[in-house]
């Protein structure tokens, strides 16, 4: 289950192939790099508006075919997901090899979706937890494309053409990097043709980008919005290392050991201890350039100082005494078990390994993530802890 069949066309797209012999399901994940990572401000929701407008005409043909796609847009990626029968998986991927390749978009669907995505905008501005992001965005990522907001802003929707959407569409979602993750029951031989009889015809008309890592400026900093009510929503964001950083591992084992369920160290402190928050949880998104740990919580708006104050003092507990072996374990024990949930079926395996080569990352990355969490100790995550935590930027909406 965890080996896939790998094949490369001359073209430059890559199948990676998981036998799954106990579901007649079939599914198909397409992945292009880059995601909302090739946005810029003037730009900014160009990958979400062509994932709307995708499929959009096609809808008839699907529902014939009884199978579900849907198209997503991540910090690093763009994925589009199919599902079918087994044996239509062949009319599937011949359906997405001869028409992605000849999307065209039109000016009336623009309008239409365009009009969605101000309503969304507009909707988010009494989204007191997105407030709090957003205006934290800037502090952590400055002018880095992982700081925009993935449905764009009103100005940039303005902007946003016909022209704009087609010259992006092919300049990025091109073969040469893209990758197809494929589970079913089926031999790997069979569906290394059905592959090539479906993509082997499309060929790059413009290059396709290489990924190089970009920086990102991060800048200590209070924002406050004010937020009419007894309630505060407070986010306290570090720097965090990229996938592609040995410090990647220790640092997602000090997220777990501070946010990752009631047992993590905030809970306990924050609120089982002390009783000063409703909720507290923590995310350090894996991305391909330098990433971010969020602790954000609500509380009271009397207490906001207070649990600012205790959130950092545990921070600074990391970066001045090792973890001890019991909460070391714990973590460890917490991040594995969460990690073997999100591959319980070969086409989640399938989705995480997809999204593996995508961040070019190493073949066995899926194998490696697991032995250097278990071998990572507890100097390491204090080292870490010591380059990362003692620069923070915090949120606060109330």
């Amino acid at each position: 289950m965890y080996s896939p069949w790998l094949n490369t066309l001359n073209n430059g797209i890559r199948s990676l192939f998981w036998e799954s012999p106990f579901t007649r399901i079939a599914t198909v994940q397409c992945f292009f790099p880059g995601g909302k990572r090739l946005e810029s401000p003037r730009n900014a929701g160009i990958s979400q508006l062509i994932a709307h407008q995708l499929l959009l005409d096609h809808h008839d043909f699907l529902e014939e075919l009884g199978s579900a796609i849907t198209v997503e847009v991540e910090a690093d990626y763009f994925v589009i997901s199919g599902k079918c029968l087994g044996e239509d998986l062949g009319e599937l991927l011949t359906f997405l090899g001869n028409l992605l390749p000849r999307i065209h978009f039109n000016s009336h669907t623009l309008a239409k979706v365009k009009t969605e995505f101000i309503d969304r905008i507009n909707e988010q501005q009494y989204n007191p937890f997105h407030c709090a992001y957003e205006q934290l965005q800037p502090l952590i990522y400055g002018n880095h494309p992982y700081g925009l907001d993935a449905w764009g802003t009103i100005e940039s929707l303005d902007l946003l053409q016909i022209e704009d959407l087609q010259q992006h569409y092919d300049r990025f979602l091109s073969p040469r990097h893209l990758t197809v993750a494929i589970t079913a029951n089926s031999a790997p031989d069979r569906v290394g043709a059905l592959v090539a009889s479906a993509f082997g015809h499309w060929s790059s008309v413009v290059a396709a980008p290489i990924l190089e890592h970009q920086a990102a400026d991060f800048h200590s900093g209070i924002e406050h919005h004010p937020w009419e009510g007894a309630q505060t929503w407070l986010m306290v964001a570090f720097p965090a290392p990229t996938v592609h950083d040995r410090d990647f591992f220790a640092m997602k084992i000090i997220n777990a050991h501070l946010g990752n369920g009631s047992s993590s160290q905030l809970f306990q402190v924050l609120r089982e201890q002390k009783g000063l928050v409703y909720d507290v949880s923590t995310h350090c998104p894996t991305r391909f350039d330098r990433s971010h740990l969020l602790i954000h919580c609500t509380t009271d708006s009397d207490l906001q100082l207070q649990v600012k104050e205790l959130i950092l003092h545990e921070t600074d507990r990391l970066q001045d005494i090792p973890l001890n072996n019991e909460a070391l374990e714990l973590a460890k024990s917490k991040l594995l078990g969460h990690y073997a949930l999100a591959k319980q079926t070969t086409a989640q395996l399938a989705h995480i390994n997809g999204w593996y080569h995508t961040l070019q990352l190493p073949p066995d990355f899926d194998f490696q993530f697991v032995k250097q969490i278990e071998q990572t100790t507890a100097q390491q995550i204090q080292a870490v802890a010591q380059k990362y935590l003692a620069t923070y930027a915090v949120s606060i909406v109330g």
